[in-house]
C-alpha cells in the first residue's frame, strides 16, 4: 500500500510545476483548459495538488506544455525554459 504522506507530497509537487509551466509560458488558464478540454475549476485543483492525476492526463499537460511527464513529478525550483532543454536532451 502507498505512503498517503507520500502520494501527498507528489500531487502537490506536480501541481507546483504545471503552474509553474503555465505562468512562465505566459498561457491562461482558459487557453489551457480549452484545448485540453476541461473545466477550469478541475485546473485550478490540478494547481493545487488537490487531486489524483491519471497518467493520461499526465501525458496531455506535457505534451500541451513541451515538456514530459518525468518533468511534471520532479520536484524543482528550475524555469519552464530550463525544463524544456532537459527534455530535449
Amino acid at each position: 500500500m502507498a505512503n498517503p504522506l507520500i502520494a501527498e507530497r507528489t500531487k502537490k509537487v506536480i501541481g507546483e510545476n504545471i503552474r509553474r509551466l503555465r505562468k512562465d509560458s505566459g498561457r491562461s488558464v482558459v487557453e489551457l483548459t480549452g484545448k485540453l478540454k476541461m473545466p477550469r475549476p478541475y485546473w485550478y485543483e490540478l494547481e493545487q495538488g488537490m487531486v489524483n492525476y491519471t497518467v493520461e492526463r499526465l501525458e496531455q499537460i506535457a505534451g500541451l506544455m513541451g515538456v514530459t511527464v518525468r518533468d511534471l513529478l520532479t520536484e524543482r525550483k528550475s524555469s519552464r525554459r530550463e525544463m524544456v532543454g532537459a527534455a530535449k536532451r
